[in-house]
């Protein structure tokens, strides 16, 4: 039986891509593990080095070729996270990679050893491609145990994407506007939210690669922006407004200042709440 489903989203990573895929297939497990390469119809070969892949690993890998282009919540969402039977599930985007190879069995052992909790994070590094920055982390946060355990919303931090690993719980396939649920962000809140613990792994297991491709580095300012604040709208609508007062504050905090009056006076005299949030998505979207 399969312990730990990694799905892999692609789009156009070719200068990455396989680099990706061999972190994934040089992981040790004492247990089975198998990944989705949901290719969304790239143009740039990605799809050729996916093939090469699944006849390279077929014990590991399993090709999802897209012959159009669904997007990235139709390509990972609709037709594929509803459809795990794994105990867990882990993330890895096509252009990063992971740089342990016991990092699946590490996060396994962790959620196994604790069953009141559903998800798992670790320090990941951050690579500028071919940008004057410097190289950094992505958890600033100092901690002293290889392992932490952080309870309360109040105190939990946001790791990486590709350093996640899930339990797999929750049926997506009965959650209301989907097309607002975008995996990075609005599902690891929509864990946090319905139980607010995780496990944190002090140890730098993967790399996330930013460059001007990226679904999110290479948006601009506007558009970068405008999906913060779509997910965070997105999530309280998923949730029947149940956590509206700490998405309220999540939405705030991440307007720029100029907007926020306009948003306060909108949101506190109006009945219809709905509406502030729309005057703001409005301004943001992307034209």
């Amino acid at each position: 039986m399969v312990k730990v489903t990694v799905v892999i989203p692609i789009y156009n990573h070719a200068p990455y891509l396989e680099r990706c895929l061999e972190s994934v297939a040089m992981q040790k497990t004492d247990f089975a593990f198998n990944a989705l390469l949901l290719d969304d119809a790239s143009t740039d070969g990605s799809s050729d080095i996916v093939r090469t892949y699944t006849q390279k690993y077929p014990e590991i890998f399993i090709p999802v070729i897209r012959e159009t282009n669904w997007g990235v919540v139709e390509n990972i969402f609709n037709a594929t996270v509803e459809k795990i039977n794994a105990p867990y599930h882990a993330a890895v985007e096509g252009d990063d990679f992971w740089t342990d190879e016991n990092k699946l069995q590490i996060q396994a052992d962790a959620l196994d050893a604790h069953p009141d909790i559903d998800l798992c994070g670790h320090q990941t590094s951050i690579h500028y491609v071919n940008q004057d920055k410097e190289d950094g982390v992505m958890i600033q946060q100092k901690f002293h145990e290889d392992i932490t355990i952080l309870e309360g919303i109040d105190n939990l931090i946001r790791p990486h994407t590709c350093s996640r690993m899930y339990r797999t719980k929750y049926d997506f396939s009965e959650v209301t506007n989907k097309a607002g649920v975008v995996y990075d962000t609005c599902v690891y809140w929509y864990y946090m939210l319905h139980n607010p613990k995780m496990i944190y792994i002090n140890k730098d297991m993967s790399t996330y690669n930013v460059h001007d491709k990226g679904m999110f580095s290479g948006a601009n300012r506007k558009a970068r922006k405008y999906q913060g604040l779509f997910e965070i709208n997105a999530l309280n609508e998923v949730t029947n407004h149940q956590f509206e007062q700490f998405n309220f504050k999540r939405f705030l905090k991440a307007l720029p200042k100029k907007d926020k009056p306009l948003f306060l006076l909108k949101y506190f005299f109006n009945k219809n709440k709905k509406k502030a949030y729309n005057i703001m998505l409005d301004k943001y979207k992307p034209s």
